[in-house]
């Protein structure tokens, strides 16, 4: 035999052996899906009709992969949930019938993902313990996402991006995997979903824009506050929490509440009318004196007038200093000696039944008394006080504890609270000190003999204080 006819018999031999081979894999492919092939994301590549549905059936070994933010992936056990399905071989038939078996040879070389409608069912309740178990939802390392917003920096304002962060809507997400298990999918890309929680305001907002502009025309104000012996400062952020932005009209206003809030804090630190204090007597003792409901001395803000005044610095835009107001002031300033009562007072001992008159720290006069009667409610009151006024032949009236009226004309009348007790003079009674005031004791008023309360009324001033223990 010729080498050319061998040629052709070998020739011949290989189509037949290929032709035979095709032919089977024709026969072979009518009743099997093709190599490579996936149903609702199960291999079934070679199987049959039986098996394949069999294998579509099973929740053995099966999960659910929730890819994740970051290229991170968790996965649902199948089992855990008590999944299961329910497949025909006829719907299997049909995706075996699609793929034309003539075509085998050209699925040796790519994959093909196919998908049949499922009748499934799983246990919701074990679902949502499933996923609420996983770390995308209740880890440690779960960021919030944060809007852009305006901060105050070391070049001052400025606009802070967003943060995406990675937090997941709990409910998005939940129905994204339901519908992904009814459809038979194995596979949820949580972004594509839109499951994460998003910021609401990006870095470039126009709202922002124009807050920062606002910002900006404040944000090197200083306003001092003047608290008469000390002082208090609002800037930058402190300053920016008492206002309201208006961004629609490109306004700065002032928050009324909070500014009523400052101003309460300011009035709280710094007022000093009713609280106690540690008052150095005559004779050297440390004395705790005030605190009382009574008392009339000391530092009382006039809250409306500070809070408008420091209320119109903050919206000017410009650094100044504002000066509180006060319905009282003290006499010896804030933090002298015996604290805001100074060196220049009035000094009354109820037990000692005296007097003290100290000026500039030096006794000018010193004096018996008689103070109220302590019955019935007639007691001098203690506290920290202050001369309010100074009024000469003044007429005293009163209603006595029984109800009777009584009037007493005086010379030299100087009250110290807004009840109606005072220091005056008592032409009526023919001696002062000792123990006369168990039974000769006034309606609570301080008396005095006629010289001693002339020499008060023309020495001391109007505002010194009277400190009574």
């Amino acid at each position: 035999m010729n080498k050319k006819k061998v040629i052709w018999i070998s020739a011949l031999s290989a189509v037949g052996v290929l032709a035979a081979a095709y032919g089977i894999g024709c026969g072979f492919y009518s009743s099997h899906l093709m190599p490579h092939t996936s149903i609702n994301g199960t291999a079934v590549g070679n199987d049959n009709a039986s098996k394949a549905a069999s294998a579509l059936a099973s929740s053995q070994g099966k999960v659910i992969t929730l890819a994740e933010r970051d290229d991170k992936t968790e996965t649902i056990s199948l089992d855990d949930i008590a999944y299961q399905a329910d497949v025909s071989d006829d719907d299997v038939k049909k995706v075996i019938a699609s793929q034309s078996a003539w075509k085998w040879p050209s699925y040796l070389f790519k994959t093909s993902e196919e998908t049949v409608d499922l009748d499934v069912s799983y246990d919701e309740t074990k679902l949502e313990e499933a996923l609420s178990a996983l770390s995308c939802i209740s880890g440690s390392d779960v960021v919030a996402p944060v809007n852009a917003h305006v901060e105050r920096g070391t070049n001052g304002y400025e606009i802070v991006a967003e943060t995406e962060g990675n937090t997941l809507d709990k409910d998005k997400t939940l129905a994204a995997v339901k519908t992904a298990l009814s459809q038979g999918e194995s596979e949820v890309d949580l972004e594509a979903e839109g499951c994460y929680e998003e910021p609401t305001i990006k870095s470039d907002d126009e709202a922002l824009s124009k807050e920062l502009a606002l910002l900006k025309s404040i944000e090197n104000e200083v306003i001092t506050i003047d608290l008469s012996g000390a002082t208090e400062t609002l800037s930058g952020d402190a300053l920016v929490d008492l206002l309201n932005i208006n961004i629609d009209d490109a306004t700065i206003t002032a928050n009324d509440e909070k500014m009523t809030a400052y101003v309460d804090s300011l009035a709280e630190k710094y007022n000093t009318i009713y609280t106690q204090r540690t008052f150095t007597a005559h004779d050297g003792s440390a004395v705790t004196v005030g605190g009382g409901s009574t008392d009339t001395y000391g530092w009382m803000m006039n809250e409306d007038s500070t809070k408008d005044a420091i209320a119109a610095a903050a919206v000017s835009g410009q650094s100044q200093t504002v000066s509180a107001f006060w319905d009282v002031t003290a006499y010896g300033g804030r933090n002298g000696t015996n604290g805001d009562i100074g060196n220049t007072y009035i000094e009354v001992s109820i037990s000692a039944q005296h007097l003290w008159y100290y000026k500039n720290g030096s006794l000018v006069l010193e004096a018996d008394v008689i103070t109220g009667k302590p019955e019935h409610g007639q007691d001098t009151p203690t506290g920290v006080f202050r001369i309010w006024k100074k009024e000469q032949n003044a007429t005293l009236k009163g209603t006595a504890w029984d109800g009777s009226k009584w009037s007493s004309p005086v010379a030299y009348w100087m009250p110290i609270t807004w009840t109606g007790v005072g220091l005056h003079d008592a032409t009526w009674q023919s001696a002062f000190g000792g123990t006369l005031y168990y039974t000769r004791g006034s309606h609570g008023c301080i008396n005095l003999s006629y010289s001693v309360a002339q020499s008060i009324f023309n020495t001391v001033d109007v505002n010194t204080p009277v400190v009574i223990y």
